[in-house]
């Protein structure tokens, strides 16, 4: 069993995907996580095959979807058979399940469609939002990038391993990524460069104060200019106040960094022209003070005309 996961905010399936969008109001969601341990057979299974269901209705069904099946409902089986009491537990239970079935396919990079196989693995890990999981994404992320499935792949099979990856990195909540952080900054060079597949698709606004505290943790060059690079793809104007600190500390050790968070600096304020109240800093609360104690000019101000400044009955020639 697995550290203690969070519970996903949301669930919903739109009309037009079988995507799952981040929800937690409704029963919808929780009914369909207590139907995985159902006494109907079938039941059972149409709440598994939920979590593995192509993720949009133009994609084709694939056999490997009833494979992952199985081993989802075996796996979820072995480790908890009865019904936890707790949405947590229930939600930790499906979590952990889906984690066993995610590591069973990286044990096996030479099995034939692999491809599709690991592909439909990660499905339920975007679909649950499973945070906890990261660790096992970031490892198979990083098999990919060492190549352990390149020599038995062609290349739109190796590309459609590397959408998957990226696209779940993109879909789990940056607050819960740890692991993914501390390998995208860490001391291991090959491991860095394989986080920075998945930070390529860290584009949604949310991710930027965890990329910001990326950046101030990264010791190696590249790695800091993938992250300025994506700030820069973000857009938001959040991001200036930290920059203009980080590249005053840059301009006196890392010049190429500097120049790069200069021009992402010059984007950030181009696209968010007219937008500087954004980034103004606000009270925390609201003065208390009584209007008496505030500061007032210490004597009246000269009213009289005659001191007021007038405009010259000359001005000059433009």
């Amino acid at each position: 069993m697995s550290n203690p996961v969070k519970l996903p905010l949301t669930y919903e399936e739109t009309e037009t995907s079988h995507d799952f969008v981040a929800s937690w109001r409704g029963k919808s969601w929780e009914v369909r996580l207590q139907s995985l341990w159902s006494a109907d057979g079938e039941a059972a299974k149409r709440a598994s095959e939920a979590l593995y269901v192509q993720d949009a209705v133009y994609e084709r069904a694939d056999e490997r979807e009833s494979e992952c099946v199985e081993r989802f409902q075996q796996a979820l089986k072995e480790a908890t058979p009865l019904l936890p009491h707790t949405a947590e537990g229930r939600y930790q239970a499906a979590v952990d399940a889906a984690g066993r079935v995610l590591r069973s396919v990286r044990e096996h990079p030479t099995r034939p469609f692999v491809e599709d196989t690991l592909a439909i693995a990660l499905r339920p890990v975007r679909r649950l939002q499973a945070g906890a999981l990261t660790p096992d994404v970031c490892a198979t992320l990083y098999d990919y990038h060492r190549g352990v499935w390149t020599p038995h792949l062609t290349r739109p099979q190796l590309l459609k391993i590397h959408v998957a990856l990226a696209t779940t990195l993109a879909a789990l909540p940056p607050d819960d990524m740890e692991a993914f952080w501390e390998n995208l900054t860490g001391p291991h060079a090959l491991m860095r460069e394989a986080m920075q597949i998945g930070l390529e698709f860290l584009t949604s606004e949310h991710a930027v104060p965890h990329l910001l505290h990326g950046l101030e943790r990264s010791t190696d060059s590249d790695t800091s200019i993938a992250i300025v690079h994506n700030l820069a793809r973000i857009g938001n104007p959040a991001a200036l106040p930290q920059l203009y600190l980080l590249r005053r500390v840059a301009a006196l050790k890392d010049w190429p960094l500097a120049r790069r968070i200069s021009t992402t600096i010059k984007v950030l304020e181009h696209l968010n022209r007219g937008q500087a109240h954004r980034v103004l800093l606000r009270p925390a609360s609201h003065p208390t003070d009584a209007p008496e104690t505030l500061l007032r000019p210490t004597a009246e101000t000269p009213s009289d005309p005659a001191t007021l400044l007038r405009p010259s009955p000359n001005p000059p020639n433009e």
